[in-house]
């Protein structure tokens, strides 16, 4: 900025705004949010949770099944775990990384992560 090394287009600034201000609505956590005016717009097989009394959905993008998302990740031989071990990987993360108490819980809640996996 300024230096030319970074150019941002006014649609860029309002995406950075957008999320930025949905950001600030979400638990903190490893979370996919979303508000609720784009729900519709979200395929089936995606699993959602609206925290209580909030204008955000969350994706549990664990859990989630997507055709065209598996098409993707075959297309460009991505790996696709499964549940269980994106679970545990997960998990690993917030013990290796001592997260915040509150964010290994909402991470764990929203997420659906068993914690004996």
């Amino acid at each position: 900025m300024g230096s030319g090394m970074l150019t941002v287009f006014p649609v860029m600034g309002t995406a950075l705004i957008r999320a930025y201000g949905l950001g600030k609505k979400a638990p903190r956590g490893s979370l996919l949010a979303l508000k609720v005016s784009d729900k519709p717009r979200i395929p089936a097989g995606f699993l959602l949770q609206q925290p209580h009394e909030s204008d955000i959905v969350l994706v549990d993008w664990i859990h989630s099944q997507s055709a065209l998302v598996s098409h993707l990740q075959a297309e460009a031989g991505l790996r696709a775990p499964e549940a269980r071990e994106l679970e545990r990987a997960v998990l690993g993360y917030c013990d290796d990384r001592n997260v915040p108490t509150r964010w290994r819980e909402n991470t764990i809640t929203f997420l659906s992560v068993t914690k004996d996996t």
